[in-house]
Parts: C-alpha cells; structure tokens; sequence
C-alpha cells in the first residue's frame, strides 16, 4: 500500500516556496531601487553638465559674434584692396606702358608714310610681322627688356625716317613725281612750234606735228623712268620690311615683358592677399580659443564640482549594490537554513 501525503509538510513546502519568492523578489526590488536612484542622479548630474556646456557654448558664441564681423570687415577691406590694385597697374608700369605706345607711334608715324610712298612708286611692302631675324639682317641686337624694346624702337623709328629721306632724295624720284620730262617736253615742243612759226615761216601744220612729237618724247621718258624707280624702290623693299620687322618685334617683346610683369605683380598681390587673409584667420581662431578659455576657466568650478559627484555617484553606487548584494545573500543563505529546519521538523 502506498503512504498516504503528509498534509503538515506539503503545508511547510509552500509555505517555503513563498518565503523563496519573497525573497527573491525583495532581492530584485532592492538593485532595481539602487539603480532607478543611481540612473536618476547621473541623468541630472549629466543633464547639468550639458545645460553648463550649453551655456558656455552660447557665452562663447555671443562673444565671437564681434570678433566674427570684426574679421569679416577686415577680409572685405582685403579683398577690395586686392581687386583694386590687381586692375590698376603700378606707377613704373604705367610709365612703361607709356614709353612702348609713345615709342610705337612715333616708328608707326614714320612706317605709314614709308608704306604710302613704296606703294605709289610700285612696290607694295604688304603685312609685316615681327621677326626677331630681322635684327640679324640690320646688324642690331635685338632688345631683352623693355627699356631695351623702347630704345630700339627709338633707334628704328629714325632709322625709319632717314630711309624717307634718302627715297623722297633720289633723282629719279624727283624727276619722275615731278614730270620733268612731260613738262620739259611739252616746254620744248612749244619753243620748237615757236621757232618754226615766227622764225622759220613753217606751216601750222608741221608746228603741231613738232610740238605732239616733242610731247610723245616726254611722256615716253617718263614712263621709261617707271622701270628704273621700281627697281630702285625693290632694292629698298627688303630693307623697308627689315626695319618695320624690327619694330613689331620690339613692340612685342616689350609688350610680352610688360605682360611678364603683370603676372608677376598679379601674383604677388594674390600672395600677399592670401598671406593677409590667413593672419587674419589665425588672429580669429587665437581670440576664439581665448574667449573660450575665459569662459570655461570662470565655469571649471562647478564643472569640476560636478564631474565630482558624477564619480561620487558611481562609487557610491558600486559599493551599495555589493553591500546590498552581500546583505541579500546573507539573507537568502539564511532563509534556506531556516527552510530546511522546517522541512526536518515535518519530515
């Protein structure tokens, strides 16, 4: 036969169930409390730390606001001087810039001239362009630098002008601009019709034949000038596009240089702009660190006060729930003690 349960310790047994739950559970309650409150003061620990950090950021921001358009200005004031001495050339360029076009007129006041008077003697000098060879041909050393462009453009340009010279000088130059030999012609043919009329007795007839034939002579001879002056003027045409090479290529060397200059100045302004606009950054980030620093140095107090309890907090915290870990194990060891004596009791 089987034995029948025993009421009294099935009693017991549940009972000990429920003190075991108990238990446990005031073991829960107590590090959920130590932990809510630990939460619960680190979060407002935190929370002030961060409305403290706040408050210096803004402090910090309210201050550099200033310092911010005070810097902006000066960048402003940079730049504009930037673009205003980038478009306007220095005094020595501008002088030289001067001295080229002064130059260059005068040599193209000689050149036009010189070009005019070839083309109505036959020989076309046509579009010259720079040829630094030229300065070869006409035994000169051709310029390295402005100055040198200037002088030599100086130097052609007179050069240019005794060339005018020496052509509106030639014989057959005057001789045929003038019309000697028409005017001569017609001159004689009339002292010949002349003579033949008053001092000979001839007839009309055979005066106008003397006078045409005395003209067709000096018109002839003109025209045989044409080939002479041409060959002339072609002798003189290599020499002519020499000289007018020699300029264009003095005025583009000076011009080249001039450019050379101007890029040099243009990045030197651009270095002292970037040079300026740096300091001025670095000025900012200085006086923005100091604001900063002044801010938090009149703040680290509490700051440090709070970082403190923070820590506090946190120690604090670990030493409760262990103690409080080690009270509920001495508590749970003792409920089992006193649960198994029950259960001998019953037994």
């Amino acid at each position: 036969m089987s034995e029948s349960p025993n009421p009294q310790r099935a009693a017991v047994m549940r009972q000990c169930r429920e003190d075991r739950r108990a238990m446990l559970k005031r073991w829960d309650e107590s590090g959920e409390a130590l932990i809510d409150h630990y939460e619960t003061e680190t979060l407002a620990l935190r929370g002030q730390l961060a409305q403290l950090a706040g408050s210096v950021k803004r402090q910090v921001q309210q201050k550099c606001e200033p310092l911010i358009r005070q810097a902006e200005e000066r960048r402003i004031e940079v730049l504009s001087r930037f673009d205003q001495d980038k478009n306007t050339p220095s005094s020595a360029r501008q002088k030289d810039d001067q001295a080229i076009r002064q130059a260059h007129h005068r040599a193209a006041a000689a050149i036009e001239p010189l070009r005019s008077w070839m083309q109505q003697h036959g020989t076309d000098v046509g579009e010259v362009r720079e040829d630094a060879a030229a300065y070869g041909r006409l035994e000169l050393r051709p310029p390295d630098s402005i100055r040198q462009s200037v002088e030599s453009m100086q130097d052609l340009a007179a050069r240019i002008e005794q060339l005018n010279q020496e052509l509106h000088g030639l014989r057959i130059t005057r001789i045929h601009d003038h019309f000697w030999f028409p005017i001569g012609g017609v001159v004689i043919g009339l002292l010949l019709a002349m003579l033949l009329l008053f001092a000979w007795g001839a007839s009309p007839v055979a005066a106008g034949i003397t006078f045409v034939v005395a003209l067709v002579v000096g018109i002839a001879a003109h025209f045989a000038t044409i080939g002479p002056l041409q060959k002339k003027m072609a002798s003189h045409q290599n020499h002519a596009c020499d000289l007018i090479a020699a300029v264009e290529h003095a005025k583009a060397k000076a011009m080249r240089v001039s450019a050379s200059i101007h890029q040099l100045e243009a990045s030197d302004l651009a270095k002292k702009r970037d040079k300026d606009l740096a300091v001025i950054d670095r000025w900012l980030e200085e006086q923005k660190r100091a604001v900063a620093a002044e801010i938090e140095a009149s703040t680290k107090d509490k700051q440090d006060t709070l970082k403190r309890k923070l820590a506090e907090l946190d120690q604090t915290f670990h030493q409760q729930f262990e103690s409080n870990e080690d009270r509920m194990r001495q508590q749970a060891d003792e409920l089992a003690m006193d649960i198994q004596k029950r259960l001998e009791n019953v037994s």
